[in-house]
């Protein structure tokens, strides 16, 4: 019976609900492949989130909702653990939130904890902090150290052409550092590559943006 929770789910980004018989919200996670991820809680189980074994013998429905980008799910995910308040989530989902502050004279982009009016551009919301000071740290050193905030602006606000030329970039720096044995370097290089895609990917990703939650409410 398990195997109908995941067969016609999505290979996308999204949020999924485990039900129970009574339509009650026992968990809320989320994924960049709503279908594997939702698979592996039945043919590969966590080890380190064994409280959620017992979980997995109530559940008779899985519900989810697609989202465009991982950053939409995210946020979606924080709105639902919020409304549902799961039993089986330990956590709330309820990562910082983090803008990134752009300014042209003199250039500089900074990770802020809310935006200000004072002129200067805004990008975000962004759900956790360490991708979003990787990426601002590349995107210093790559444009603004140059004084060339225009194209940190075009990245950040989704353009691809801006992002391919930022990621070429980084892939060259990854690239030196791995064949000079400097791999936790490469290996940062390659977060950050990561941390960038998904600033680009969120530009659009607002709360106002990520659709409507599952008809199912719990009674």
């Amino acid at each position: 019976m398990a195997t109908s929770f995941w067969t016609a789910l999505p290979d996308a980004p999204g949020v999924y609900l485990m039900l129970d018989r009574r339509g009650r919200v026992l968990y809320v996670g989320r994924s960049i492949s709503l279908r594997a991820r939702v698979r592996s809680y039945w043919s590969s189980p966590d080890p380190f989130r064994a409280h959620l074994l017992p979980m997995l013998r109530r559940v008779r429905r899985v519900d989810h909702v697609q989202c465009d980008t991982a950053h939409a799910a995210a946020f979606l995910e924080r709105e639902l653990i919020a409304k549902h308040e799961p039993p089986f989530n330990l956590t709330y989902g309820v990562e910082a939130e983090w803008w990134l502050r752009l300014a042209s004279d003199p250039a500089s982009l900074e990770p802020v904890r809310e935006p200000l009016d004072d002129g200067a551009a805004y990008f975000g919301p962004y759900l956790g902090g360490r991708p979003v000071r990787l990426a601002a740290g590349a995107l210093r050193r790559l444009y603004l150290a140059r004084g060339d905030s225009r194209t940190a602006a075009a990245l950040l606000s989704g353009d691809a052409t801006a992002l391919e030329h930022c990621k070429a970039a980084l892939e060259v720096k990854r690239d030196v550092a791995a064949e000079s044995t400097l791999f936790e370097k490469a290996s940062e290089l390659q977060e950050t590559i990561r941390a960038v895609e998904w600033l680009a990917q969120a530009s659009s990703a607002a709360p106002s943006d990520l659709g409507s939650a599952p008809a199912s409410q719990p009674p």
